[in-house]
């Protein structure tokens, strides 16, 4: 059996989309020294999952995005990133410490110059990304000052 050219043509072009399909085209936008920035296209309007961890396993996940910790935190519909039907800008990292569902606090920032690995899953699509913190610039090591705890107002 041959395919002919129209058949040719009709399998590249059905591969071509299947391979687009799996894409997410992730991209890292930019990094500070706590904090990156992600771009990609989800092939749907469903939540993607987050993983960033120090570990090219991806394990201990950063507590940023730690769903054990922060319920939810794993999702790139969390308050804070930019969903547009299928366009994706995630930040991962924030400059704040916050109570977890342990009663434990932890910093929700990422480790300065240090090199962060990141996992992005919509359904069957799954992309990888590697990017690195900047270090702390001269002149930025004082404190940020308390920190309300929004859930318990005159509480630190």
């Amino acid at each position: 059996m041959t395919l002919g050219r129209a058949g040719v043509a009709f399998l590249i072009l059905f591969v071509s989309d299947a391979v687009a399909q799996g894409s997410l085209n992730l991209t890292v936008v930019g990094t500070t020294s706590t904090q990156a920035i992600l771009q990609f296209t989800a092939p749907g309007t469903a939540a993607c999952t987050v993983e960033a961890s120090e570990s090219p396993s991806l394990s201990p996940l950063v507590h940023d995005v730690d769903s054990a910790l922060f319920p939810q935190a794993n999702l790139d519909s969390r308050r804070g990133d930019l969903v547009s039907g299928q366009s994706r800008v995630v930040v991962i990292g924030k400059r704040v410490s916050e109570t977890a569902s342990d009663q434990i606090t932890y910093s929700r920032a990422l480790q300065s110059n240090t090199t962060h690995y990141a996992r992005i899953t919509c359904g069957t699509s799954v992309q990888t990304a590697q990017f690195s913190t900047a270090t702390i610039r001269a002149g930025e090591t004082f404190n940020d000052g308390p920190q309300v705890d929004p859930d318990r107002p005159g509480q630190w």
